[in-house]
């Protein structure tokens, strides 16, 4: 991603790439890069700031997703300056949080915050999309968006916020899966661009 349109950052919490975009619309992916979470290391999930930023373009949408060094977790701090950053990238609209899960037996999981009533009708569209590409989906289990996520955060500024995690295969792009969740998450965003 050396694109002139993805930016490079670095703060004394970590570094990060960002897209603007023109529609308000957020594609986020704040575990891309190994966090550290109450002190303890927390894998990577790879794949995810590749996906959000190619979305993002196809769109003309934003983007945001941490990239090494990252010393602390912006999953895990409702004032972490990623947020911060987010909320500027995206202060109305609709935000897509995504993060990788190991395999549970289904593909994706969403997370509707704390929340919910402002992505009603927004989460069963997503839910419907990836169940048509054939990927299994989880509604809230086991990854609901907690009060301290990026999601949850972006909902209390009055973001439409939803998180979404993928299994690896889904991040794959020689896999299956991936050409899956991209076709399912572009009919998606056509949706949400007409709403």
């Amino acid at each position: 991603m050396t694109s002139q349109d993805v930016t490079l950052r670095h703060a004394e919490w970590g570094s990060w790439k960002e897209r603007i975009g023109t529609i308000p619309i957020l594609f986020s992916a704040p575990h891309n890069a190994e966090q550290v979470r109450d002190g303890l290391p927390k894998a990577a999930e790879p794949g995810s700031l590749d996906l959000a930023i190619e979305l993002a373009r196809i769109f003309d949408a934003s983007a945001i997703g941490t990239i090494p060094p990252l010393h602390s977790d912006p999953n895990w701090d409702a004032n972490h300056p990623y947020v911060a950053r987010a909320k500027e990238l995206i202060p109305r609209g609709f935000a897509l949080d995504l993060h990788m899960m190991r395999d549970r037996g289904f593909s994706a999981c969403i997370g509707t915050g704390t929340h919910p009533e402002l992505v009603e009708g927004i989460w069963q569209k997503l839910e419907r999309e990836l169940e048509m590409m054939g990927l299994e989906t989880s509604v809230g289990w086991p990854f609901g968006a907690g009060p301290q996520t990026v999601t949850s955060n972006l909902q209390s500024a009055g973001v439409k916020a939803l998180q979404l995690e993928l299994t690896p295969a889904c991040y794959d792009t020689s896999s299956d899966s991936y050409k899956k969740v991209r076709d399912a998450l572009e009919k998606f965003t056509r949706w949400i661009i007409l709403q």
